[in-house]
């Protein structure tokens, strides 16, 4: 089949708009968040606990520590079922997989005070819409704390570097449910439900005394 100039001038247009197309989508790739952490039973690089506002001393060892060559140490308090210490080993792609999945929830920029601006501002709409305020009462504190030798968000000018931050925000999945709005602390109650699942991991091996 044969084409008329303005034919063949039309399907150029075309081609060139199509590479354009797929070169603004290649550049606009987002670039993987760097992750860097020694393989080193040592190094802890995740934390995880709860504190309990109603408890009058509250047990000072973290319900789960995760270490860089993939150890896990889980604490379970007197005052839970099942209470003891165990451990497991992950794998270093769950490992990675996990703090992967920690990164894109957006946990590691979570902002407390600006989270608690957004939930205010959450507060007083409902307020407005139907009178009502939503409380509760004996506060639980999640605790998060990540450390990574190199870190850098995905798709950032920043330049890459050590990385130790502490998260903390009160009775989680309770915001998340009556708060749906603040996409922060449901990303964060995901985050903590997954980090639950690992104090009852099918792998679990009890160990004879508690680590302080």
């Amino acid at each position: 089949m044969d084409f008329h100039p303005r034919s063949r001038a039309a399907l150029g247009s075309i081609l060139v708009l199509l590479l354009c197309g797929a070169g603004t989508a290649f550049a606009q790739t987002p670039t993987p968040a760097q992750l860097d952490y020694p393989d080193d039973p040592d190094f802890m690089v995740l934390e995880y606990t709860v504190t309990h506002d109603e408890l009058a001393e509250n047990d000072p060892i973290p319900l789960l520590r995760i270490y860089g060559d993939g150890t896990v140490r889980v604490h379970i308090p007197v005052y839970m079922k099942g209470a003891g210490d165990f451990s497991l080993k992950l794998p270093a792609d769950e490992l990675r997989s996990l703090l992967t999945a920690v990164d894109a929830a957006g946990v590691l920029g979570f902002d407390a005070e600006r989270v608690a601006e957004s939930k205010a501002e959450a507060v007083e709409a409902r307020f407005q819409r139907d009178g009502t305020y939503l409380d509760i009462s004996d506060t639980s504190w999640t605790h998060i704390r990540v450390r990574l030798e190199t870190y850098q968000p995905a798709a950032s000018g920043a330049p890459a570097g050590s990385f130790d931050r502490q998260i903390r925000w009160p009775d989680v999945a309770w915001h998340a449910e009556h708060y749906p709005s603040l996409v922060e602390v449901r990303n964060l109650a995901n985050v903590e439900q997954r980090l639950r699942g690992l104090l009852r991991h099918p792998a679990l091996q009890a160990i004879d005394s508690p680590e302080s």
